[in-house]
This record gives structure tokens, sequence and C-alpha cells, in this order.
């Protein structure tokens, strides 16, 4: 039977996870000292570009569920994609509502520029995607890797 050194062995792994790390002389790893750059997919958004922060879900049994926008509370229909800009506090929360009842959420990277709201039609999932400008937003290349 052939026997695998730990240090051929590490190798291996890392080879196959493509993870970013090197095995030192001694057989220790060592943390990638590079930088990886990815770069923000730009989506235009009422005109403008943005790029995306994150996408969470939210759940709402009710029949009824509401967002509270720059412009007031807004009805959210089941099966429709909404592009709204909440009302943010200070700390990025923003409200809505399902039914009567008061709810919070938060976008990573608050304040958001814009929120993405879709109420599955066939279940109680809301899905929420944040989104900010990307520059001034009048340029794609202004979505530059991060």
């Amino acid at each position: 039977m052939k026997r695998i050194s730990m240090r051929m062995l590490m190798v291996s792994l890392l080879a196959a996870t493509a993870a970013p790390a090197c095995v030192t002389g001694d057989g220790e790893l060592d943390e990638a000292t590079e930088s990886v750059e990815q770069a923000a997919t730009g989506y235009n958004i009422g005109g403008l570009y943005h790029y995306q922060t994150d996408d969470f879900d939210e759940q709402c049994g009710n029949g009824f569920a509401s967002v509270l926008t720059t412009s007031g509370w807004e009805s959210l229909p089941r099966g429709s994609s909404r592009y709204w800009k909440p009302l943010q506090a200070s700390n990025g929360t923003f409200q809505w509502k399902c039914g009567s009842t008061v709810e919070y959420s938060e976008c990573d990277d608050a304040p958001a520029r814009r929120v993405r709201f879709y109420w599955d039609p066939y279940s109680r999932r809301i899905d929420m995607t944040c989104y900010k400008l990307c520059g001034d937003g009048s340029d794609y290349s202004d979505c530059a890797p991060y």
C-alpha cells in the first residue's frame, strides 16, 4: 500500500477545492496574500445602473402586504416585482407590513438606493433584493470591481 504524506494530501485537497492558500516548506498552511477582485454586475433600474448588495427572504401569510417608501405606503401585489426606494432609518432599516403587523428589514451596506420586492403568489415568501448606485448611475463601467 502506497503512503501519502500529509503535505501531499493538503496540496491535493487545495488543488481540488481551488482554495486560495499555499503550503510552506514545513507543511503549514499560509493564507493567500493576494486580493481577488470581483466585477459588480450592473442592473439598469429606472434608467440608472445599480449593483446588488444582497438578497434575502421575508415571510407573509396574510392576504395583504405593503412597503413604506419615500412616497408613502405602497401595496405589494403577489406575483409581480416592484422596485422601490424604501423610507430608511439612519441605521438602514425600513418598514413593511404583513396585514396590519409592522415588520422591519435591513439591507447590507445600507442605505439601499432601490429594493426589489417580489411576493411569491404560491407561498409566504417575499424576496427582497437590495441595490446601490454605480457611481452616478449614468454608465455601466462605473459598476467597477470591488
